[in-house]
């Protein structure tokens, strides 16, 4: 049996990026965004006064976009010490356009965002600094931006981090156009359910990454793969855990 660690230390890895709001044809908010970098700030929020530490991890520029989302990290309590600089790149940018009905578009500019760059040489944030923390929360997204050397190198050291007592949480956010190919997006999510001792997968994520007809298929996989503990998220039907 596994003797698990008191949850202190908490790091979410990912990618954070400069969203901009359009607010009519020409005219826009800008703000800082990303699915495990939400998860960071929400963390903080609710652990405010436990003495207990949300860091973020990811890898940014020098330019004031950068600095814009050092900032916002500050005034949200979001420890940024595990930041990786990169001098010759800059944040991932993306666009939401509301029609008027209330549907969102998404547009990305993202392929040359530092966070792809995250663990890789040369580099001051080494994948060995993870062992920092007892939680560690990783997303699709985080997955399926780094190169695949990295993603290995990643899931390697989840697996033996976690035989050392380290809780993995892992959210797949599946996301088609971030991956280079249907086999490796279902190889890699498969990989981390396995390690996951916490699992919040999306159903319709799940049913779109894996072809699945119903929720039953869903769940019969997941605990295939060893899920025992999470939440599956449903949308308006409610999450099941």
């Amino acid at each position: 049996m596994i003797k698990k660690r008191s949850i202190n230390k908490i790091a979410c890895v990912g990618e954070v990026m400069i969203e901009l709001v359009m607010d009519g044809p020409a005219d826009a908010n800008i703000g800082v965004a990303g699915d495990t970098y939400n998860t960071a700030v929400y963390l903080s929020r609710l652990l405010r006064g436990q003495n207990k530490s949300v860091s973020y991890v990811t890898a940014l520029g020098l330019d004031r976009f950068s600095a814009r989302i050092f900032d916002h990290m500050k005034r949200h309590n979001v420890d940024a010490s595990y930041v990786e600089r990169r001098p010759d790149l800059m944040p991932g940018l993306y666009a939401i356009d509301t029609d008027d009905a209330g549907e969102r578009s998404f547009t990305y500019w993202r392929s040359q965002a530092a966070a792809r760059s995250l663990f890789a040489k040369p580099c001051q944030i080494k994948l060995n600094a993870l062992n920092d923390f007892d939680l560690i929360y990783v997303s699709g997204i985080t997955m399926a931006v780094l190169p695949p050397d990295t993603r290995t190198a990643l899931i390697e050291f989840l697996t033996t981090y976690r035989e050392n007592g380290g809780y993995v949480v892992y959210d797949s956010n599946y996301r088609p156009r971030l991956w280079e190919d249907l086999e490796t997006a279902q190889t890699i999510t498969m990989d981390l359910w396995r390690l996951a001792d916490i699992a919040l997968p999306s159903l319709g994520d799940e049913m779109d990454l894996f072809q699945e007809e119903n929720e039953a298929q869903v769940t019969e996989r997941l605990h295939e793969a060893g899920v025992t503990f999470g939440a599956l998220k449903r949308g308006s039907n409610g999450p099941l855990s």
